[in-house]
């Protein structure tokens, strides 16, 4: 009986120790743990659910309950990734398309030359600001806000592009719809750009002073009448740029002449971004494209990145426009606001039918009013092939974005050494 006793109670241990070869599967796979939990939460390999180049059959195999899911790269369309779920005992598969909203290889416009184009067009450049001068207000922020109500409200109508069957706001939360804002980032920091090389590019302060106070109006009826909180934001950000703030000459006429204007920017507009980048703006019940811009800005944000303050002066320009006041002067370092923004996403969502209803309204009274060239002057593709050439339309958006900036400061420099001789 004691030798049973003794023979049963060490088979358990003997069973008990892993093979070699469990040994190096069990370190391999703490390994690939440490591994993924290292990587930035931008990358997508960080995600416990993607699963890489995963076979179909695999997938099945593994979303066994329902609601699981995962997503995998797609065998058959490079780039492009594959959700897998589970949905009433049956795997459904859906391509998840990468691509951008803009698309820049086929647009063409009369704007610009048909085959290639230099940086900051001569002639695109004066057709753009003629008409930005003879066009009342209004009809400019109707054609601003309805390819934004395209690019966040409207479904996709072709399989090509199809998300799921979401639409653009809807896409801007989901965790694959960080193409998208990186769209957004560009059609503001666009917008942003297009506002300053035109009041840069005037001749004299008179007209600079025309263009911001037109460049404001534009921002009034944008918000106030069409409720688009986005386009506001991205032409308010153009004209709060240091390279046009310190244009005093030009302000100083903009006074003078345009005297409701320069009070309408002053003690309305400016304050309202301010509060708008800080979250405590209640939303007006005409809203058609909410303020987006921050939750795109700060929820592929790595935790990381708001700790740490020592990289401060590497970050992109919107950081410092729109998150460094609030972020740098509250006591728990914005932590509150930051949530703030990122849970707003939940709003978006809950009011997508009341944007698409204000939407409707204001497309079915603009429709007599509409202009394809006006239109193209307002789209993302024209803005960048202008800003920055046929050519250099494909270089990296932040180097693109800071090396005109560094032009527009120079440009400036040069009228405010000007205006003090």
């Amino acid at each position: 009986m004691e030798s049973y006793g003794r023979s049963n109670a060490s088979t358990p241990l003997a069973t008990a120790q892993p093979s070699p070869s469990e040994q190096q599967e069990a370190i391999a796979l703490k390994r690939a743990l440490e591994w993924e939990l290292s990587l930035d939460t931008r990358e997508l390999r960080s995600y416990a659910w993607y699963h890489g180049a995963l076979p179909r059959q695999r997938a099945e195999d593994i979303v066994e309950r329902e609601g699981d899911f995962l997503v995998r790269d797609c065998a058959s369309q490079r780039d492009n990734y594959v959700l897998s779920c589970r949905s009433k005992a049956a795997v459904l598969h859906f391509v998840l398309n990468k691509a951008s909203k803009f698309d820049f290889d086929n647009f063409v416009t009369l704007l610009l030359p048909s085959v290639e184009n230099n940086p900051l067009d001569g002639d695109g450049l004066n057709t753009f600001k003629m008409m930005l001068i003879e066009t009342g207000p209004k009809l400019l922020a109707e054609h601003i806000t309805r390819i934004d109500i395209a690019l966040f409200l409207e479904e996709p109508s072709n399989e090509e592009n199809y998300y799921l069957s979401c639409s653009g706001l809807e896409l801007l939360t989901l965790p694959h719809g960080k193409l998208f804002r990186e769209d957004i980032i560009e059609r503001t920091q666009c917008i942003k750009l297009m506002v300053a090389v035109t009041i840069l590019t005037c001749q004299t302060d008179l007209d600079r002073a025309q263009l911001l106070s037109k460049w404001i109006q534009v921002a009034v009826e944008t918000k106030t009448a069409l409720g688009n909180l986005f386009a506001f934001c991205a032409i308010m950000l153009g004209l709060c740029m240091h390279q046009i703030q310190k244009l005093d000459q030009a302000w100083h006429i903009l006074r003078q002449q345009y005297t409701e204007s320069a009070f309408i920017f002053e003690a309305k507009l400016r304050p309202t971004l301010s509060i708008m980048n800080e979250a405590s703006n209640p939303q007006a019940p005409n809203t058609t494209v909410p303020h987006v811009l921050l939750y795109a800005l700060l929820v592929d944000r790595p935790v990381m990145d708001i700790i740490n303050h020592s990289n401060i002066d590497d970050r992109p320009a919107l950081y410092h426009t729109c998150i460094a006041p609030w972020e740098s002067k509250a006591d728990d370092f914005g932590m509150a606001i930051n949530f703030q923004h990122l849970d707003a996403s939940r709003g978006f969502l809950k009011n997508l039918g009341l944007y698409r209803k204000n939407a409707k309204i204001i497309l079915e009274d603009a429709i007599p009013r509409l202009d394809e060239l006006l239109s193209d002057a307002f789209r993302t593709e024209f803005h960048v092939k202008f800003l920055w050439g046929s050519s250099g339309a494909n270089a990296k958006a932040e180097d693109r974005h800071s090396k005109l900036e560094k032009v527009l400061t120079l440009m400036a420099d040069k009228f405010c050494t000007l205006a003090e001789k």
